[in-house]
């Protein structure tokens, strides 16, 4: 159970019992990004953390992100956080107007891996 505390908290109500329930983390990602462009336009929007420069800076933080979610071994699913920006927040994987910040093909090769861990490909 040590390994499913996060900052020594349990992700359950005291007295809850969840034994052989999945384990899902329910909000993750959430990477800030805007072409070059978009950053000229427009300067009042909010990110989580510092933002990556380039699409390869983007790109190798959510392989990152992809990376640590499929090393947790007991996680039984994820939700990504979040797909498209909004008009205050820029950290979805595609831009307010739905066009994607990377390639979708790159997009689902990183996200298809999840799950598959050494020894089951």
């Amino acid at each position: 159970q040590a390994e499913l505390q996060a900052g020594g908290r349990v992700g359950a109500l005291e007295g809850a019992e969840v034994t052989g329930l999945p384990v899902l983390l329910t909000e993750c990602g959430g990477v800030g990004f805007q072409s070059q462009a978009a950053n000229s336009e427009n300067t009042q929007v909010f990110a989580y953390g510092e933002l990556p420069t380039t699409q390869a800076e983007l790109e190798e933080r959510i392989r990152s992100i992809a990376t640590d979610i499929n090393a947790a071994a007991k996680l039984q699913g994820f939700v990504w956080t979040q797909l498209t920006d909004v008009q205050q927040e820029m950290n979805g994987l595609l831009y307010f107007t739905r066009e994607s910040k990377l390639p979708i093909t790159l997009l689902a090769a990183i996200f298809s891996g999840i799950g598959i861990r050494r020894g089951e490909e």
